[in-house]
């Protein structure tokens, strides 16, 4: 099966993901370990560290899953849309008409990783193996690691990276004419040309 040029960006843009939510977990050990040391109520024990991976775990799978479905539906679109140039009305007419299978694949991967996450912090209460607040802190560091690599991406003077794909920034008409706008304009230039 050939991976898409959109599927292998994701897949890159998900390695500074992966990393922070790496780092968070372990200045959450740091910071239990310390306050354990200092403090005579918080007590560090193999549950902090348990529950600091969990969260991390949970929340690279999920990113990772929202990527993926994103993607999916992308390219589906894109695939259904092929490569025949199309008007503005014609496009904003394939837009309406393919929405919904957008915002339908969204939806449906927004209620699986929240419910997930949800499942994941019921486990760790439940077992008494997972520090809670351990597990909890990387659950809610998703927005900060994205706002870090954006910040990162600015100020290394790239090109603004994409930005990470979440359930809000997704939208349908850009997604439909992104790749085919690229090819209908060199398409243009060319008749220019001739």
């Amino acid at each position: 099966m050939k991976m898409s040029k959109r599927l292998l960006s994701t897949v890159k843009d998900s390695a500074f993901f992966v990393i922070g939510e790496i780092v968070v977990a372990l200045l959450v050990i740091a910071v239990y370990y310390a306050l354990g040391i200092y403090l005579e109520n918080v007590i560090f024990t193999y549950k902090v560290i348990t529950g600091a991976i969990l969260g991390s775990a949970v929340m690279i799978v999920n990113y990772v899953a929202l990527s993926f479905f994103v993607t999916r539906a992308a390219d589906k679109i894109i695939e259904l849309r092929g490569n025949k140039e199309m008007t503005e009305e014609e496009i904003e007419e394939f837009t309406k008409e393919n929405t919904r299978k957008i915002q339908t694949t969204v939806q449906l991967s927004f209620f699986i990783r929240t419910f997930s996450m949800i499942g994941v912090l019921v486990i760790a209460l439940l077992s008494g193996q997972f520090d809670v607040i351990a597990t909890a802190i990387p659950l809610v560091c998703f927005r900060p690691i994205i706002s870090a690599r954006e910040l990162f991406a600015r100020r290394s003077g790239a090109a603004a990276a994409p930005a990470a794909p979440s359930d809000a920034n997704v939208t349908e008409k850009e997604t439909v004419a992104e790749e085919p706008a690229e090819e209908d304009e060199t398409a243009e230039e060319h008749s220019k040309e001739q």
